[in-house]
């Protein structure tokens, strides 16, 4: 088996048992401890740039194309699961991130509660960062999360601000990922970065 052009990245709460998800291959695993459960979005950029400075560092055996930002609560339900959303890049150049199905409040996505047998690829304007391959090319372009946001909404933020340079966002509703679907648990952060938004993008 081939090994595939992607960096996992995996965020992580320090209580979290952290697997391997499958039998595909890929360039490595960052796994970036949240200590405080509180800096998701600082946590996120930390292992992307890892991912960044060792792919300019020639540390991996092939060119590094896709990032993965992987929750640890991820389980994937289906079979060859990354080389399904790589395929879906592969069917638009202008798609900078896939996503596959998952439980999540997503807006178009929420209403899916497991996998289609037919393969599917359906645009939409931003999917959830819990689990989502991004083109490398995208964080030249964008650059990482804004750190503002600390906890919430940095994934739609740095979607929204992609746009400027014509990428898209897509889900796979064929390719299905378990992972915990929840209300804002932090509601002080979710309350300011949630302001910060709109006051960046317009209202509600």
């Amino acid at each position: 088996m081939s090994v595939l052009p992607v960096v996992m990245v995996t965020p992580a709460l320090p209580e979290s048992a952290i697997r391997r998800w499958g039998d595909e291959e890929i360039l490595e695993q960052i796994v970036v401890w949240d200590t405080k459960c509180q800096r998701y979005t600082r946590t996120v950029n930390r292992g992307i740039r890892i991912a960044l400075q060792r792919a300019r560092a020639d540390v991996y055996d092939k060119e590094l194309e896709y990032i993965l930002l992987a929750n640890d609560d991820c389980q994937p339900q289906t079979a060859n699961w990354i080389a399904e959303l790589i395929w879906a890049m592969a069917q638009n150049e202008s798609l900078g991130y896939v996503a596959p199905g998952q439980p999540c409040r997503t807006e178009g996505m929420m209403e899916a509660t497991g996998p289609t047998e037919t393969p599917q690829i359906k645009e939409i304007f931003a999917v959830p960062f819990g689990c989502v391959l991004i083109r490398r090319s995208v964080f030249r372009d964008v650059g990482l999360l804004d750190e503002r946001f600390r906890h919430y909404a940095s994934d739609t933020d740095h979607q929204y601000r992609a746009r400027a340079f014509g990428w898209k966002s897509a889900w796979c509703p064929h390719v299905w990922v378990d992972r915990e679907a929840h209300a804002p648990k932090l509601m002080d952060l979710w309350q300011e970065d949630r302001k910060l938004f709109y006051g960046r993008w317009g209202n509600e």
